[in-house]
């Protein structure tokens, strides 16, 4: 059984990130959800020559039981995303108490790479266990 879905956005559309750089979304307090379901798109990675990429990119989905935890502390959950241009429906069950999306983009020594993505779907609600006078 699942819980109500809940509606948000994680990243807007159309958002672009420039340069070399860790882009990370504000963590999520996301204690009354026990999971979510999100689709995240991204474009073509720019910073290419020819048709040899020179740039990286990684999407990460993490969780920390502290909003403000040091690196080390988050955990990636799901798979990492390393393809551009492409679309992923992400399914996520959440096991700590904050959740954010990190972008990783690594400039090649001739170009400046840039990205944009998308990150929107549904928080599952975490249903409550049944005490024994509700049953």
């Amino acid at each position: 059984m699942t819980g109500e879905s809940v509606p948000f956005v994680l990243i807007p559309r159309f958002t672009s990130y420039v340069g070399e750089g860790t882009y990370t979304t504000l963590a999520l307090d996301v204690t009354a959800y026990s999971g979510a379901r999100l689709e995240f798109w991204r474009g073509k990675l720019l910073g290419f020559v020819d048709t040899m990429p020179v740039a990286t990119f990684e999407a990460t989905f993490e969780e920390a039981n502290q909003a403000d935890a040091p690196e080390a502390a988050w955990t990636g959950i799901g798979a990492v995303i390393d393809t551009p241009d492409d679309n992923d429906l992400v399914s996520l069950e959440f096991t700590k108490r904050y959740f954010r999306v990190r972008i990783v983009l690594v400039d090649s020594s001739a170009n400046r790479v840039a990205l944009t993505c998308w990150a929107a779907g549904n928080l599952v609600r975490r249903i409550a266990a049944a005490t024994p006078d509700q049953e």
